[in-house]
């Protein structure tokens, strides 16, 4: 009975040792692992955000397991760990449910507290010792591998479903097929006719990626390089921490947010697009310009205006900034030189050889009744700043904005020299201008070259930080983009559970696209023109004026130009028919 009450009061006396403070970080750790729990048990875990949960879970069962929990944190042995363990727990709380509800006010609401977790947890972390330079890289290669490899597989496997769109794949598949024949990029689906890839957009960086489709001939060779050409630019960005005297541990964290922010993940997403070249070019650039290899800051920047017809902007704003912040006057005048000359050049190939170009996505900007033009576009936003402003913070352009900064934390804004600010034009004038709402949409590829800008602003302006200060403001950084990622782009994975449920449908239309002979024309509804596009001619079944041998009809969805009727007379016979697909040739 003695050792009971000897045991009892020592009991006591721990209990008592641990502060108001103590038991408040332990019952929050608790009740976040408990959340975990609980949502690893049910079954149905999206209904973890919701309140369908409330119509299948236990309170008692959920108290009950909170003060285990509890009890098991008040031990001595999580005593020096309780920081630590109160941060994990609701990270791991929140990148469980983040791909549950993705909308965006879930995301904000728990950045936030993760972002006042992050504060208290490490006030008083110094951060004096440093990662060793193996550690870095074998932390973030593999987390670059993740990102790369489930990119790809929701791409292929949205190909092998025979899911992926004319615009904007189909057209790039065909165009490859005939850069491989012809080393010229044609296409027939693009425009409904036969004509070059660069009379639409000028973008002569695709034959830095046709060496390795002529090894590996397939649609799927795009589908895998566009995200390693992509996560290439973790290779510049190091070099740039290392020029700026980053730690290897602050390092690793600006390449978690390289590659956990929504701008890569999006864009890739979308298919292929010369505009994934934008980032490990534009960084490239940097770092070049950094060691003062003037040379090769030219040739860098040369190779990112061959990107596309706008790709001369951002050369145009580097070279501002150059000017303006007096880093290398002479460089600066050169590039901008170099940039006007090279644009006007494009504008003119487009406008004599071309379809002229795309300036009708600044429609907002043009005055009624009157041909759409460079020169007016840029008049009409001059003439009016107030609607100019306006334009650039409607409601979607605020969303894009907070989805693109919180990730970095704001970082970009966060230095007392002006002129860095300039850096940030591509944001406004590629992203916020334009009523062209993809060009503000993380989920497509306009976003590529001012994640360059942003990123290289993360390198500069944090390097002027304190030593703590950046570790801490760079480790929330890294977080709040992890979670980004998983809030808005993980339920895109569930495309594997999909493909795997639908191996019939996808099967019997692989089969069915088979019977169709490689050398034969080709018009076909919008999902079946990347698997078809290895041919001369094919044409987009939904907007097509063209004749073919054979028309592909995708029966998986009701569509106004899938009419199997249209087809069933003497003018067709029925190659396939079933409850996916349709094939028609032409008497």
């Amino acid at each position: 009975m003695e050792k009971c009450k000897q045991l009892l009061s020592c009991i006591l006396e721990k209990v008592r040792a641990i502060s108001f403070e103590s038991v408040v970080v332990r019952l929050l750790s608790a009740w976040a692992i408990m959340g975990v729990c609980q949502n690893l048990k049910i079954r149905d875990s999206i209904y973890f955000t919701h309140n369908f949960f409330f119509d299948r879970f236990s309170f008692a069962e959920s108290f009950l397991l909170t003060l285990v929990l509890f009890a098991i944190l008040c031990l001595p042995l999580f005593r020096k760990a309780m920081k630590g363990i109160l941060w994990g727990s609701f990270f791991l709380l929140f990148i469980r449910t983040l791909w549950q509800r993705s909308d965006f006010g879930f995301y904000m609401g728990a950045t936030l507290i993760m972002a006042l977790i992050t504060a208290y947890a490490f006030k008083d972390v110094k951060f004096k010792q440093d990662i060793k330079r193996p550690v870095m890289w074998g932390l973030t290669l593999p987390f670059t591998a993740l990102v790369v490899t489930l990119i790809i597989t929701v791409s292929v496997l949205l190909y092998k479903a025979v899911w992926t769109p004319t615009y904007d794949f189909g057209i790039f598949s065909q165009m490859f097929y005939y850069m491989k024949e012809t080393f010229i990029p044609y296409t027939t689906c693009e425009r409904d006719k036969f004509l070059s890839h660069f009379a639409v957009h000028f973008s002569p960086v695709y034959y830095l990626m046709l060496p390795v489709y002529i090894v590996f001939p397939s649609p799927v060779t795009l589908l895998v390089l566009s995200p390693v050409i992509s996560a290439s630019g973790i290779i510049p960005l190091v070099l740039l921490c290392k020029k700026y005297k980053h730690s290897n541990l602050t390092t690793l964290f600006l390449t978690v947010c390289y590659m956990g922010i929504p701008a890569i993940t999006g864009g890739n997403l979308y298919y292929i697009h010369e505009n994934v070249f934008l980032s490990p070019l534009l960084l490239w650039l940097f770092y070049f310009f950094e060691k003062k290899n003037t040379p090769l800051t030219v040739v860098f920047a040369f190779l990112v205006m061959l990107v596309k017809e706008d790709a001369p902007v951002y050369i145009f704003v580097f070279a501002l900034y150059l000017l303006i912040s007096k880093r290398n006057k002479s460089l600066g005048l050169l590039l901008m030189g170099l940039a006007i000359i090279y644009f006007a050049f494009v504008l003119s190939f487009l406008e004599k050889f071309g379809e002229g170009a795309m300036v009708g996505r600044f429609e907002n900007f043009n005055k009624s009744g009157e041909p759409i033009t460079l020169i007016g576009v840029i008049m009409t936003a001059f003439s009016n700043p107030a609607y100019l402003i306006s334009e650039c913070f409607e409601n979607d352009r605020m969303l894009f904005l907070l989805q693109f900064f919180i990730p970095l934390m704001f970082i970009p804004f966060l230095t007392k020299k002006f002129s860095r600010y300039v850096l940030l034009a591509p944001v406004v004038i590629i992203n916020l201008l334009s009523d062209y709402g993809y060009q503000h949409d993380m989920g497509y590829q306009y976003v590529f070259g001012s994640l360059a800008f942003a990123i290289y602003l993360c390198v500069m302006n944090s390097a002027d930080m304190g030593q703590v200060k950046r570790s801490k403001i760079l480790l929330l950084s890294a977080t709040a983009s992890v979670m980004v990622f998983f809030s808005m782009y993980y339920p895109r994975f569930q495309v594997v559970e999909s493909y795997r449920n639908n191996m019939p449908e996808h099967n019997a239309i692989e089969q069915a696209l088979e019977k169709i002979p490689d050398d034969a024309s080709v018009v076909a509804s919008t999902f079946f023109v990347a698997n078809l596009s290895q041919r001369d001619e094919i044409y987009e079944l939904e907007s097509t004026k063209q004749k073919a041998e054979y028309y592909v009809l995708d029966l998986r969805y009701e569509n106004a130009k899938c009419n199997v009727e249209d087809f069933q007379n003497e003018n067709y016979e029925t190659i396939h028919h079933d409850e996916y697909i349709a094939i028609f040739k032409q008497n």
